[in-house]
């Protein structure tokens, strides 16, 4: 599994999304996403910190059939891509005065609140995280 700091929660200055090809989103939810929002909340003492964490992973139905929505390297590391491509759009959208707000994610693929000092940090096991590793700020 591997994650992607991707700004989605509003806590503290900082946010979690994941991005994995092996684990499903059951999983991922229940062995990372909500032991790190216990934990956060433990430190901070903030209630607050219940925000939805995007998880961008293969799915597996009750029939076990696998849908592919991250199927190898490429499609991580256009991930990425994707996130540095709303940074950058909210950017010079905050340059313009445009008022939307940058967190509408019309894909479904879970919401994005970027700023300027957004860092794409990308941490990774194993060959098919090579491209977004060396795609993001720091991996």
């Amino acid at each position: 599994s591997s994650s992607s700091s991707s700004s989605s929660s509003y806590c503290s200055g900082w946010s979690l999304a994941v991005l994995s090809i092996n684990w499903c989103p059951a999983l991922i939810d229940a062995s990372l996403v909500r032991p790190v929002l216990r934990r956060k909340h433990d430190i901070l003492g903030v209630n607050s910190c219940d925000a939805e964490i995007p998880i961008w992973s293969n799915r597996v139905d009750a029939d076990g059939v696998v849908s592919l929505h991250v199927p190898g390297a490429l499609a991580k590391r256009d991930r990425i891509l994707e996130l540095r491509s709303r940074i950058l759009q909210t950017n010079t959208s905050d340059h313009h005065g445009n008022d939307d707000d940058p967190r509408d994610d019309d894909d479904g693929s879970g919401s994005v609140n970027c700023n300027s000092s957004s860092v794409i940090v990308y941490v990774g096991d194993s060959s098919t995280d090579l491209a977004a590793l060396l795609e993001a700020d720091v991996g």
